[in-house]
């Protein structure tokens, strides 16, 4: 029977502390928060660590399947990757708020770039499978359409 009080009285003063440092207060700090499924799995992690702050989903195998974030340089970014964790899309803002949005292949290598430059100016390229740019398209400061492509 002591024991059985002794474990009450535990369970009555973690109650009161979690009352007192959850409820009581408008901040709660942690490094990281990790959601998980009902069978204890991670579903979802929201961290900051290395200077940068990102929310990871996963799906049911545990592979992260979208990373929202901003990094130690303040680039925001979000990642789709596919089935194996291999980056497949990102959408980020570069330096001088530089939009872009890469598609990469099943390698990792980027494909396509979406972007529009500090100037204004939007551009499309296109990658080969070795990373080398084959063919852009852009709109020019004066708004004259360029086309250009490279050989192998």
């Amino acid at each position: 029977m002591s024991n059985e009080l002794e474990r009450l009285e535990r369970l009555e003063h973690l109650a009161e502390a979690l009352k007192d440092g959850f409820l009581g207060t408008d901040v709660i700090k942690a490094k990281s928060f990790v959601l998980t499924r009902p069978d204890g799995r991670v579903g979802a992690e929201f961290s900051c660590e290395e200077g940068q702050v990102t929310l990871q989903q996963r799906d049911e195998q545990g592979t992260t399947r979208l990373a929202l974030g901003v990094s130690s340089s303040g680039m925001p970014q979000i990642l789709l990757t596919d089935t194996e964790g291999n980056v497949r899309l990102s959408v980020q803002l570069g330096p001088k708020n530089t939009p872009a949005i890469q598609l990469m292949d099943r390698q990792g290598q980027m494909r396509l770039n979406i972007m529009v430059a500090a100037d204004d100016t939007p551009a499309i390229t296109l990658f080969d499978s070795g990373g080398a740019p084959r063919a852009m398209f852009m709109v020019d400061e004066q708004g004259k359409p360029v086309i250009s492509s490279r050989d192998a």
